[in-house]
């Protein structure tokens, strides 16, 4: 988070009911506000020096574009895990929803009142294959 500019035409940090004026900006130093450590809620300017980012305004960790350049790598790790997490389940979830259909189909399907016979790979393939896969096995 950077704060405004203020009236003399620099940035204020580590403002609090204590300290209202804050301490003027650094321009030497990055002008990202960053949380002092411990328990305090306390905000004081960046220690790095400057050189990255528009105007070389920014550290090298707070360039904003660097910023989102990372968050969008941990974010691709992220669901390219989870995608691997999920896949066994999917596969296995979308191997009972086709069983289940094919089932569904086979009683449903009265083939000698429709006056045809039931298809070969339909009788020795599909069918046993759902039967075996509602029952727990793999394909």
């Amino acid at each position: 988070m950077v704060p405004e500019k203020g009236k003399d035409g620099l940035r204020r940090y580590h403002m609090w009911a204590g300290h209202p004026q804050g301490e003027k900006e650094d321009t030497t130093r990055c002008i990202e506000e960053v949380c002092a450590a411990g328990r305090a809620i306390l905000f004081y300017q960046c220690n790095r020096k400057r050189g990255f980012g528009p105007g070389n305004l920014y550290c090298k960790q707070h360039d904003p574009v660097e910023v989102k350049r990372r968050a969008a790598e941990v974010e691709a790790r992220w669901k390219a895990k989870q995608a691997a997490r999920a896949h066994p389940y999917q596969q296995a979830a979308d191997g009972l929803v086709l069983a289940d259909a094919l089932l569904d189909i086979d009683a449903r399907m009265n083939w000698e009142l429709m006056g045809k016979t039931m298809p070969v790979g339909w009788k020795m393939i599909l069918v046993p294959l759902a039967r075996k896969v509602k029952s727990g096995g793999s394909i």
